[in-house]
């Protein structure tokens, strides 16, 4: 005999059916395996967990505590585990000077080059050669971030340099889309400008069909117009 069960998933807390052959089978709380490690956490759930912590912590007073660890620059409270010392706001300018440092002993290898090239840049590699640009740019060119008068280690790769024009042009693939990539480029850009290297961006549609072949030739014409002005 096959019993329907109706049930909430535990997870994301949406109704769903499941079937068992009898009663004393094991009840679902999930819909599926991803809804089980993605449990919803309620404000009354996160007290309960609190106050259990705190019952536990007082029948077993001889279990080690962990004493607080504080932010080396800000002193703010951080993970007695964490191997930085630092928090998440400084993280960024820890990893800068452990970088540096390595590097000096000669742990890391210097930044050097990137010689992978996408199909999007490989699409435009053409339309330079098709008009008689790409004698006059440098792909996946280097710019250290002293160069651009920033003390710290690596850089940034321009898709196409055109260095008579001081000119940078990025074919933006859908990475470009996500809010983190979004952030990046706008603070790498406005140093690009700041150091007097003007930033063109094409935002990539594979001309798979009419309308991404119209767009990518209306674009194509934008930049050569822009090309023109500058300088």
């Amino acid at each position: 005999m096959v019993i329907k069960i109706e049930s909430i998933c535990k997870g994301c807390g949406k109704p769903f059916e499941y079937e068992i052959p009898n009663e004393n089978c094991y009840k679902k709380l999930f819909c599926n395996p991803v809804c089980s490690h993605r449990r919803i956490v309620t404000k009354e759930s996160n007290i309960k967990r609190i106050e259990s912590l705190r019952i536990f912590n007082l029948k077993n007073p001889k279990i080690k505590k962990w004493p607080k660890r504080f932010c080396n620059i800000c002193k703010c409270e951080i993970s007695f585990h964490s191997k930085s010392g630092v928090c998440k706001k400084h993280m960024h300018d820890y990893l800068s000077v452990l970088a540096k440092k390595l590097h000096k002993e000669g742990k890391i290898k210097s930044w050097k080059s990137r010689n992978i090239l996408s199909y999007p840049e490989k699409f435009f590699i053409t339309v330079l050669k098709n008009n008689n640009l790409s004698e006059k740019c440098l792909s996946n060119y280097p710019i250290s971030f002293k160069d651009l008068g920033l003390n710290k280690v690596s850089g940034y790769f321009l898709d196409f340099y055109f260095p008579e024009k001081k000119l940078d042009l990025e074919i933006d693939g859908k990475q470009h889309l996500a809010d983190d990539r979004l952030v990046s480029d706008f603070y790498r850009d406005k140093l690009l400008k700041k150091n007097g290297i003007a930033v063109y961006r094409i935002k990539w549609k594979n001309p798979i069909n009419d309308s991404n072949k119209e767009y990518i030739r209306e674009e194509i014409e934008k930049f050569l117009t822009f090309y023109r002005g500058v300088g």
